[in-house]
């Protein structure tokens, strides 16, 4: 049944942004009618708000002076957050991936306009179970797929090149796999990218948008 209301929690360091933010949705008058219930500065304020029942979706910026917003997401998904999780990012250092991965409902880019916010927020809040991407979010990810599939890697290697810049310890925690299967990847990934070292599988992943620039 479709809501009368969605209610959001919007997390930004920089209080224009968040006014920004708030203007935008205010002036809104599309239904359903999408209101603010709260802001926050900073990650560990939000953290605090992973229990709220009032919220739908919070809003986060990639970018926050105490922990990034992935680091956000998680935590609100480990105190068993049950509203969505709209990331944003006004740079393009960010990964599609990772902001999915780490439990977020969407993506979107600052440069994107109101119109297009609007659509994301009520989209997600609309269909909680599947992921949404802006459109620059999603040509980027559009691009690195098709990238990717030109190097006839395994889906399995394809998600171990995405995490080059981890250690084989850290990717075989974060993808359940023992160190051998890490290791066994990347000897595979070099052979197929016609490499031998670990620097240049990054200097690859980045030339091909798997991974972001630092």
């Amino acid at each position: 049944m479709p809501r009368d209301f969605i209610h959001i929690f919007i997390t930004d360091d920089h209080e224009m942004a968040r006014f920004a933010l708030t203007t935008w949705i205010e002036a809104d008058t599309t239904s359903p009618t999408v209101s603010v219930v709260g802001t926050a500065s900073r990650g560990s304020d939000t953290v605090k708000e992973a229990s709220n029942p009032e919220i739908d979706l919070f809003v986060l910026d990639i970018d926050l002076p105490d922990m990034t917003g992935l680091e956000v997401t998680k935590r609100l998904r480990e105190n068993s957050c049950r509203a969505s999780i709209l990331c944003m990012s006004g740079s393009h250092l960010a990964s599609v991936q990772d902001v999915i991965g780490s439990g977020a409902n969407g993506f979107v880019s600052k440069e994107e306009s109101h119109v297009v916010f609007l659509e994301g927020i009520r989209w997600i809040a609309e269909n909680p179970d599947a992921v949404w991407l802006s459109p620059h979010w999603h040509r980027q990810s559009m691009k690195s797929d098709r990238a990717l599939a030109q190097t006839h890697l395994t889906p399995a290697e394809q998600t171990v090149l995405r995490h080059i810049r981890l250690s084989n310890k850290e990717i075989a925690e974060k993808l359940d796999l023992s160190d051998s299967t890490i290791k066994n990847h990347l000897s595979s990934i070099y052979q197929k990218l016609g490499i031998s070292s670990r620097r240049e599988a990054a200097e690859v992943a980045l030339r091909l948008g798997v991974i972001p620039s630092r």
